[in-house]
């Protein structure tokens, strides 16, 4: 149902400010921007069975081979970074929440940590669990599965706060289960990249699925509220290659942008476009300790 016009502006979920702005419309909701805190998100939120209708559909890009290998290379690259806060990783306890089919627990593994995943998508789990070799990967969502308190030192949720439905819910939860001293480590769109100031109402971060949209400094607002500290954000890089990156722009068409890449990632030879590359993505990388 789409917002009518006329009706009270929604209360931002962050600060509780009302008076949020109409952006622009994104599927069947509006972009709303609180004046105060900067958050974005889409009201009404879209519903859960047009939710599983996008998650149904071909979801991930590429051929699994190709996705593998990128994947399991951003992982690494997330791994490292989390060794070099922890000191050391091994043996350590680690939950990955949106763990599609398992390819930053399979890295987790080689490095000597006790991992445990949670998937919303049946075919995720069942994909990842038949890979990891054993059942370690469990169906739903952070809200519905219950933990012990302090169970993990390390709980890794990327490109997941986006598109759950109260993220200061989600938030509070991970604090609980991590154990103290544990990190948290986060990656979601960032308000702040210089691909959302560059393609505005365009950017491809936008989308249904995407109900909230973070700056930095809400987002450490967030992240404190909910008890964290040490909190630090940067940049978030991935390993890419200009084949997934063509395929990207043109699932989420940007106005001459799309073309002028998917057009140039035909031209290159195989070889070049399934070069791995690391590179700045649209997202922020935020850790915190509790």
């Amino acid at each position: 149902m789409q917002r009518t016009s006329g009706s009270p502006a929604p209360e931002c979920i962050m600060c509780q400010a009302g008076g949020a702005k109409d952006l622009f419309s994104v599927g069947q909701s509006q972009l709303c921007a609180c004046a105060n805190c900067g958050l974005r998100f889409l009201f009404p939120q879209t519903s859960d069975h047009r939710l599983l209708e996008i998650y149904e559909q071909s979801y991930f890009l590429g051929s699994l081979d190709e996705l593998e290998r990128l994947k399991r290379a951003t992982a690494a690259l997330y791994l490292g970074e989390i060794s070099k806060r922890l000191g050391t990783v091994k043996n350590k306890r680690l939950l990955e929440i949106g763990c599609g089919r398992g390819y930053l627990l399979k890295e987790a593994q080689a490095l000597g940590m006790f991992v445990n995943g949670l998937e919303s998508s049946p075919d995720g789990v069942s994909r990842a669990n038949e890979w990891l070799g054993s059942e370690i990967v469990s169906l739903g969502i952070l809200g519905d599965n219950v933990f012990a308190d302090e169970t993990f030192d390390v709980v890794i949720a990327t490109d997941v706060i986006e598109h759950v439905r109260d993220p200061k819910s989600f938030m509070a939860q991970v604090h609980k289960i991590l154990s103290s001293g544990g990190l948290f480590y986060c990656v979601t769109p960032s308000l702040d990249s210089l691909s959302a100031r560059l393609m505005g109402r365009y950017w491809m971060e936008y989308k249904e699925e995407h109900l909230f949209y973070f700056n930095r400094n809400n987002m450490a607002s967030l992240c404190e509220g909910a008890g964290f500290r040490n909190i630090q954000i940067h940049d978030n890089f991935k390993i890419l290659n200009a084949e997934y990156i063509a395929a990207h722009f043109e699932r989420y068409p940007v106005p001459t942008v799309s073309p002028i890449v998917v057009n140039a990632a035909k031209l290159l030879p195989k070889r070049l476009a399934h070069m791995p590359v690391k590179i700045v993505a649209s997202g922020m990388t935020l850790c915190a300790t509790k």
